[in-house]
């Protein structure tokens, strides 16, 4: 069982290597303009649908995803960690049918790759599928635990809802491939929920509906916005604690 109390101090410790590598964040995130590991992403609408009685209840509603790789260019074939981070959003944040799209708003973050720990990310890279973000091959982690208030501290992950075999002539990159599984309504995650050695629960659907032309730099994602009751914690939640804001007022600063 992972101790809330454990979970802190391990959150601690995180926040201290945070300081120590938020000069060179800094400078980086500046010269590029961006973030500075999954700097560029594609942004999608979604809707999410929680089982009843479950965590995903609190989840319902519109949401915004944005997918994308860690350290290489987007669509570049080379090895290399895909990102999804969610955006839960309030009915009234995300106009589904015409109106303006603002992809700051929103109650609850929630970031996941595709790798399990620090200790095997190497091997993750190299089996994550990077040709397609909803590959059956990919699952997106938490990788760190999280805590969700009023049930306990948890793991929890994104799968391809649709595992079978992708239908031929899916485009020639994954954003095109995402692309094609959203016109034909194949572009469907399924959220598990795990809580300390239990078997992972299924809690919510998330269906995507629609690429949108933004910015995908624009979507700021913060470890405080916590209104869904999922709060990030130990080690790894620790450093992005520190160096995510570091980044943004980086980019704010040389106006990116």
């Amino acid at each position: 069982m992972t101790s809330q109390l454990g979970l802190a101090v391990r959150g601690v410790l995180g926040r201290g290597v945070g300081v120590a590598v938020a000069p060179a964040v800094f400078v980086v995130s500046a010269a590029r303009r961006a973030r500075a590991v999954h700097a560029e992403g594609l942004v999608c609408r979604a809707e999410v649908v929680g089982v009843p009685g479950t965590l995903g209840a609190r989840l319902t509603g519109p949401a915004l995803a944005r997918f994308s790789g860690a350290f290489a260019d987007e669509g570049a074939p080379a090895p290399d960690i895909l990102g999804l981070a969610l955006r839960f959003q309030q009915a009234g944040d995300a106009p589904r049918d015409g109106g303006d799209l603002d992809v700051t708003r929103g109650d609850q973050d929630l970031l996941t790759a595709t790798f399990r720990s620090f200790r095997t990310a190497s091997q993750d890279r190299a089996s994550t599928d990077v040709t397609d973000y909803l590959s059956p091959r990919n699952t997106y982690r938490t990788v760190a635990p999280w805590r969700v208030r009023g049930e306990g501290v948890a793991q929890l992950a994104l799968r391809v809802a649709n595992s079978g075999t992708p239908p031929p002539g899916r485009g020639t990159s994954r954003r095109e491939r995402l692309a094609i599984d959203i016109a034909q309504g194949r572009a469907a995650l399924t959220l598990t929920v795990a809580f300390d050695a239990a078997a992972p629960t299924e809690v919510a659907e998330i269906r995507l509906f629609a690429l949108v032309p933004v910015d995908g730099r624009t979507l700021r994602e913060s470890l405080r916005r916590t209104g869904r009751g999922l709060v990030a914690d130990g080690f790894r939640n620790g450093i992005r604690r520190v160096v995510y804001p570091v980044s943004q007022t980086a980019r704010r600063l040389v106006g990116a």
